[in-house]
């Protein structure tokens, strides 16, 4: 059984052109609800290890100036994974390069990973190359065989990891799942038509 459990909240996503999306956010135990446009944070002290999720709405009372708004705070003992998809123009790009940016992860890209395995000529890479020539999907498999390898390296270890566009599938995840790889923040970005 996975552990990903969807919670909604709607949010602009100002760095890519000011476009209503909505965000998904899928932690190991969290529940949160918001109503529409709200934004959303996440921070952390590298000190005690203490990340923060904070989901704000911009709705404001005239009696009370402050945003309302949600924190939720989880202690933890080793560094922060996250795993992110979006559709095309949803800001993924963008919101990587946010994430690892504020919280030094290591970027993980599938592609990128693909890539740097055709081009050194590995076993992995080979046989995505034989999948490819012939016009077919590289399996799920040599994709996930890559993966394992990149998120076991020591500096992804150290410093925590954000996996970019994987698991595209529910079999991608349940393979994710039986390697016990799991992340502690899920981000799905779509945007709304």
């Amino acid at each position: 059984m996975l552990n990903y459990s969807p919670t909604s909240i709607h949010c602009k996503n100002v760095p890519s052109g000011h476009a209503l999306s909505t965000l998904s956010i899928f932690p190991s135990s969290l529940s949160l609800v918001s109503s529409s446009s709200s934004s959303l944070s996440i921070t952390s002290s590298p000190l005690s290890h203490q990340h923060q999720l904070h989901v704000s709405r911009h709705s404001q009372s005239r009696t009370n100036p402050k945003p309302k708004g949600v924190k939720v705070m989880c202690s933890q003992t080793e560094p922060i994974k996250v795993m992110i998809s979006g559709a095309p123009a949803s800001g993924k790009g963008t919101q990587c390069e946010m994430i690892v940016q504020k919280f030094g992860l290591v970027h993980i890209s599938t592609g990128d990973l693909l890539r740097a395995e055709l081009s050194a000529g590995t076993e992995i890479g080979n046989k995505a190359k034989e999948y490819m020539n012939s016009g077919r999907l590289v399996p799920d498999e040599i994709v996930t065989a890559m993966v394992t390898a990149r998120l076991s390296q020591q500096d992804a270890k150290e410093k925590g990891w954000l996996l970019d566009g994987y698991p595209r599938s529910f079999a991608q995840a349940q393979s994710l799942e039986k390697l016990k790889i799991r992340p502690d923040i899920y981000i799905v970005l779509d945007v709304c038509q």
